[in-house]
């Protein structure tokens, strides 16, 4: 479970996130080089 996630969070793209890992998203966002995703419920 924990290398699945790894390579979820570090190493797959996801389309809805521009095309880049999550992890990297989140550390562009932090850095204000990303637009933050607002999520609807």
């Amino acid at each position: 479970v924990a290398e699945y996630m790894k390579s979820y969070n570090k190493i797959r793209i996801h389309g809805s996130l521009g095309y880049i890992p999550p992890s990297e998203f989140y550390q562009r966002t932090l850095e204000g080089t990303a637009k933050p995703l607002i999520v609807k419920l």
